[in-house]
């Protein structure tokens, strides 16, 4: 009885769903959406539901497979809608612009223009102001040649914010058309083959199935598009944890997670191997971010919106151990100023859809010459005035594979 309960309202909610219908020169049918929320400068937020159906989605609600939930998705909801209605709130933002920056930048490294794109958790849509402040090599669209870009977050604030600046830039200079979707980052109701180029900045660390997302991910790039995503990795805030975990030993007599698990950047190279991606490529960032002191660290990242979600996080700590973990990190971590230093650590990953025109290895046996033959002769080479006609042997050094038009770059730590 309660599964069928369940059946009626998902299809009351499907019915209310299918009554808002529109669009402005835009078929969502062409993107294979069945349920669908657009947003645009005449539409108000308040008039639409706050989450995108599609089949798939409904099939996962009604399933009773059970799936491991790491984060409680509805908290990080509200702490992203209670920090972008902030008056403050973009003075917090400058984590998501350098990781866009670094993200726009590695698109600029290939060489091949992606006009259909789909950015999953827009935010304040930071890299469509990046994408579309310089044209494509071929003069359409923006960078990387994106004609249309696909908004989409799982925050209503941060839709409209998007959309609402997308409309300001239009009056200036507006090579890319955007469109804002309401949508799960868990969910992408999307038919396979779709799009170009798939991008997330600093999104994916709060998703709970994170290999069922790059798999979605995966579904619908078009054979040889691109996926670009960036997220938080597992050293961010490390000098917190232990600080913590030191002062509630020494208060409590045990430790308690303050801090959200991040994946590292082996597990998710071995996440986009097994999803099928082809040629794929991770690469670290680390930054160092210095604070007059602890507490307006956790202020500014809560401010971020990036505060801890975990479901099996702590509720209640003390003061005493607030001021025990404060004097260990002033300790620990201080400077001569001072001030303390925070590390964010960046994992940047780009992955290939698979098409029969990519660069593959050859198979074992096939080489004709080994490493040691490379190697001779570079050593003998004498300069001075007693060598003559010296034979200079040069060895062409192949890139790491990132595609078969154009190629990324690995970045060292």
């Amino acid at each position: 009885s309660l599964l069928r309960k369940d059946k009626i309202l998902w299809r009351r909610k499907l019915y209310h769903c299918q009554r808002y219908h529109w669009f402005q020169n835009f078929d969502p049918h062409d993107f294979g959406i069945p349920m669908i929320m657009l947003f645009t400068k005449s539409f108000s937020l308040k008039k639409c539901f706050t989450r995108v159906l599609s089949q798939r989605q409904i099939g996962r609600c009604l399933s009773t497979k059970e799936n491991v939930a790491v984060f409680d998705r509805i908290l990080k909801r509200r702490q992203r809608e209670w920090s972008s209605n902030a008056d403050d709130s973009e003075y917090y933002d400058y984590l998501r612009i350098e990781s866009a920056n670094r993200l726009v930048d590695r698109i600029e490294d290939i060489s091949k223009e992606f006009p259909l794109a789909l950015e999953i958790g827009c935010h304040r849509g930071h890299v469509f102001d990046l994408i579309n402040g310089k044209e494509g090599l071929s003069g359409t669209g923006g960078i990387g040649g994106v004609e249309t870009l696909i908004q989409c977050d799982f925050c209503p604030t941060f839709v409209e914010s998007a959309i609402s600046k997308a409309n300001e830039r239009e009056k200036e200079k507006f090579n890319v058309k955007s469109y804002g979707l309401l949508m799960d980052d868990e969910f992408i109701p999307f038919k396979d083959k779709q799009f170009d180029l798939v991008l997330s900045n600093m999104s994916l660390h709060w998703v709970n199935d994170l290999p069922s997302t790059l798999r979605q991910i995966k579904a619908c790039l078009k054979p040889d598009g691109v996926f670009l995503g960036s997220m938080l990795g597992g050293s961010t805030l490390e000098e917190l944890r232990r600080c913590f975990y030191l002062a509630e030993l020494e208060r409590k007599g045990g430790i308690s997670p303050h801090a959200s698990p991040f994946a590292k950047a082996s597990d998710l190279a071995a996440l986009m191997q097994s999803s099928g991606f082809s040629l794929p490529t991770v690469d670290v960032d680390t930054v160092q971010i210095a604070y007059p002191d602890v507490f307006t660290l956790m202020e500014h990242v809560s401010r971020m919106g990036e505060g801890t979600a975990s479901l099996n996080r702590q509720y209640n700590v003390g003061t005493d151990t607030f001021l025990a973990m404060a004097a260990i990190y002033q300790e620990l971590y201080g400077q001569e100023d001072g001030s303390i230093t925070a590390t964010f650590q960046f994992i940047y990953t780009i992955g290939w859809s698979p098409d029969g025109t990519q660069s593959k290895a050859c198979q074992r046996g096939t080489a004709k010459k080994s490493m040691k033959d490379l190697g001779e002769g570079v050593g003998d080479t004498v300069i001075g005035d007693s060598v003559a006609d010296p034979i200079v042997t040069q060895t062409k050094r192949t890139p790491a594979p990132t595609g078969p038009s154009g190629g990324g770059r690995v970045r060292e730590p």
